[in-house]
């Protein structure tokens, strides 16, 4: 970007009454020069000494705080965002999930992150003993959810998320967010969680519950593009049911374009596809592999036109461009690329 889009897009955030454009306008910056993060930071501290009281400027200000390892402002502005505006689930969830991740991995401090865990619990549980005074289903499902999301990420328990997120939905069962983080919870924490020698009709039984918990969440809202990659990315696990993954993850990419997770699931879902065909290739099946091979380049291509600085994206296609297109030139680009990004 040009010196003169920064300086408008600053002054723009120095000038402007409203505080929504001023927020979009820090998001469009974090977003548009991603690697510029002293611009990103003058910007986000000239918005928030505007309107310090704007709960989404605070918790954006705090994660990108966060996301940088400055981890005493992110405090600050987490705990700013929740003193003023202690209602406002986003807060809270935003808060929790900060001292649940504070620390993470840094066994000396394991007594500590125990006690954060803690606290981000007693915060989203807050919301939820709130809510009781709410008439509407809805809010009171929210907050349920938002609940049952904090107990299925860091304090994982075979029934008690599982139990608010059937609450939360039967005060609410057109609720797509809700929908979803119970069949990733069914699925990628039940399930892995199984024993080995568990008899496989258990996870059958499971597979069918999530499938059935997404066609339903589908049939009060058909376009809901949450769903529609939730379930996609679940055939696409699955491992065996490439035909219905491409179904749905196509009706998701016709209502969102550019979606990159969309396109990254489609990549993954034909990737797979190939290698299985390639395995028990015949002459007749040469000219599906053929095409197999060509979509999948292709998508790959756009997955990382969508996000350029994607490295597993970038390694996945570098593999298939040499495996699969049996091209040495792409795969040395593709790592080149790679070798170019940003350690983590």
């Amino acid at each position: 970007m040009s010196v003169e889009f920064k300086q408008d897009l600053l002054s723009g955030i120095s000038s402007s009454p409203d505080p929504d454009t001023v927020s979009l306008a820090c998001y469009v910056a974090q977003t548009k020069l991603p690697h510029d993060a002293r611009f990103i930071n003058t910007c986000y501290k000239t918005a928030v000494m505007r309107f310090s009281y704007s709960t989404t400027l605070l918790v954006n200000y705090a994660k990108f705080c966060a996301d940088y390892g400055a981890d005493t402002l992110a405090r600050k502005y987490y705990a700013a965002a929740f003193c003023y505006c202690h209602k406002d689930p986003r807060s809270n969830e935003c808060y929790a999930d900060y001292l649940a991740f504070l620390n993470r991995g840094e066994q000396q401090h394991v007594p500590l992150q125990q006690e954060q865990i803690v606290a981000g619990e007693s915060l989203a549980r807050y919301q939820v003993e709130r809510s009781t005074c709410d008439m509407s289903r809805h809010v009171r499902g929210q907050t349920l959810t938002l609940y049952g999301k904090y107990l299925a990420t860091f304090m994982p328990s075979p029934s008690v998320p599982a139990l608010l997120f059937e609450e939360a939905l039967r005060r609410n069962a057109a609720d797509s967010r809700a929908t979803a983080l119970y069949g990733s919870f069914l699925w990628n924490v039940c399930v892995r969680a199984l024993d080995a020698n568990c008899a496989s009709d258990v996870k059958e039984k499971i597979a069918v519950k999530v499938e059935t918990l997404y066609r339903e969440g589908l049939r009060h809202q058909p376009q809901n593009v949450l769903l529609l990659t939730s379930l996609g990315a679940f055939y696409v696990s699955m491992g065996n049911r490439f035909d219905d993954a491409v179904c749905v993850l196509d009706q998701a990419r016709k209502l969102s374009p550019h979606n990159v997770v969309v396109n990254r699931l489609l990549c993954a879902a034909f990737h797979e596809e190939w290698m299985e065909e390639e395995k028990r290739m015949t002459a007749k099946s040469n000219a599906r592999l053929q095409s197999l091979l060509e979509t999948t380049r292709q998508l790959y291509e756009v997955a990382v036109q969508l996000d350029p600085s994607d490295r597993l994206t970038l390694t996945r296609y570098c593999q298939f461009a040499l495996h699969g297109l049996q091209n040495a030139a792409l795969a040395a680009e593709l790592m080149q690329r790679l070798r170019g990004l940003p350690k983590a």
